[in-house]
């Protein structure tokens, strides 16, 4: 797609489903890495009481 030329149906389709995919594939990224923080979250609660200062 040029400068100044508009888009075809065709090609906005196919940009919106190039989307859904890169949507969904961070959906799921962003659930891994929701349960890895829970997961170091537990591991850091049972860690003989060391105490990690917050950013």
């Amino acid at each position: 797609m040029g400068e100044g030329v508009r888009p075809s149906y065709d090609e906005l389709a196919a940009l919106v489903a190039a989307q859904a995919v890169e949507l969904a594939r961070a959906r799921e990224e962003i659930t891994a890495l929701r349960a890895e923080v829970a997961a170091l979250k537990r591991r850091l609660g049972t860690n003989s009481g060391r105490v990690m200062p917050t950013v």
